[in-house]
């Protein structure tokens, strides 16, 4: 919906923490269905196969195994020739999601799709402390609360415009569109 209010220029997604590019995809439908160009990166490569096997047909699509963590995002980006006017990122790390996103300055998208946790309802403001290893556990600690990552959107301009009720993904749209 929001690409129907906002014209994608270079329409090109990023989504981190790609799975096997279906289960929970938020870009698998421009990819598939309407011919947008993409990198998924996943940091399980046990994964890798199946994601791979997914996009076959779909060239456009780059697969990566990394993890990404707030020291490589943007070498990871300028090494996979991602554009600078990137329409769409979407982060899904289940981890240091805040701070990978805290430390982008050269990408800019203009849609940024980021997991929360929902065990913090606002005004409370929780992150997990950052470590380069963190990974999740299955507990209730994990990534930002809706609170921290409305604040850090701000902080970078960008406007909260839909939280999913299932307690997964915030949108957040460039403020000046």
């Amino acid at each position: 919906k929001i690409f129907e209010l906002i014209t994608p220029t270079s329409r090109f997604a990023v989504e981190f923490g790609a799975s096997d590019g279906i289960t929970g995809s938020n870009v698998r439908n421009l990819i598939i269905n309407k011919g947008w160009s993409g990198l998924l990166i996943e940091g399980d490569c046990r994964f890798m196969h199946n994601l791979r096997a997914n996009y076959r047909q779909a060239p456009q699509a780059k697969t990566l195994c990394s993890f990404v963590y707030p020291g490589n995002v943007e070498v990871l980006f300028e090494e996979q020739g991602v554009p600078t006017d990137l329409d769409l990122l979407v982060i899904d790390i289940d981890s240091n999601d805040y701070y990978v996103w805290r430390v982008m300055h050269e990408v800019r998208p203009k849609v940024v799709v980021i997991e929360y946790n929902p065990a913090y309802p606002p005004p409370t403001k929780a992150v997990v402390e950052y470590h380069p290893l963190n990974y999740w556990d299955g507990s209730d600690y994990y990534g930002a609360s809706i609170q921290s990552l409305y604040e850090l959107g701000k902080k970078k301009g960008y406007e909260l415009v839909y939280a999913e009720s299932s307690g997964t993904n915030l949108f957040f749209v460039d403020e000046k569109y």
